[in-house]
C-alpha cells in the first residue's frame, strides 16, 4: 500500500510502519548492545540456543571444510597441513568477528558464540579427518 492509493487509511499505514519496525529490532539476534563489561562471561541477553548461534556452528564448520578443500586441492598442500592451516583460519576470523562485535559494532564479546564457532571448526575438521581428506 502506498499513500494517496485506492487503500490508503492513515491508521492501516501507521500500524503497518509500527509491525514492519517492530519485526526488524526483533529479527537482529546479534545486536546486543555493549554492557559496562563487554567481556565478561555472564551477559544478560546471550542465550546458548538462538538462530545465531546456528550461523556460527554453520558457518565454520563449512568454513573449514571449504578452506581445506581449498589448500589441498587447489593450492597442492599436504592434506593434514590443509586442515591444519583451515582450522587456524577458522578459529582466527570467530575471534575477529567477536572483536568487530566489540570494538566495531559495540556490542558485547560473545562467549557462547566462540563456544558454537569451535564447535563447527571441530565438527569440520573431524569430517574432514572420517572422510581421509
Amino acid at each position: 500500500m502506498t499513500p494517496g492509493g485506492p487503500a490508503y487509511h492513515p491508521v492501516t499505514w501507521s500500524i503497518m510502519i509500527s509491525i514492519d519496525d517492530r519485526e526488524m529490532a526483533e529479527s537482529k539476534p546479534y545486536a546486543d548492545r555493549r554492557t559496562d563489561r563487554p567481556f565478561a562471561l555472564q551477559q544478560p541477553s546471550d542465550r546458548w540456543f538462538s538462530y545465531d548461534k546456528w550461523m556460527h556452528l554453520s558457518s565454520s564448520y563449512f568454513l573449514t571444510m571449504q578452506s581445506a578443500y581449498l589448500f589441498e586441492k587447489m593450492l597442492f598442500t599436504d592434506p593434514m597441513d590443509s586442515r591444519n592451516i583451515s582450522v587456524g583460519i577458522t578459529f582466527s576470523l570467530s575471534l575477529g568477528k567477536e572483536f568487530y562485535d566489540v570494538f566495531v559494532n559495540e556490542g558485547i564479546f560473545s562467549w557462547k558464540d566462540l563456544c558454537y564457532d569451535i564447535l563447527g571448526t571441530s565438527l569440520g575438521y573431524l569430517t574432514l579427518s572420517a572422510l581421509g581428506k
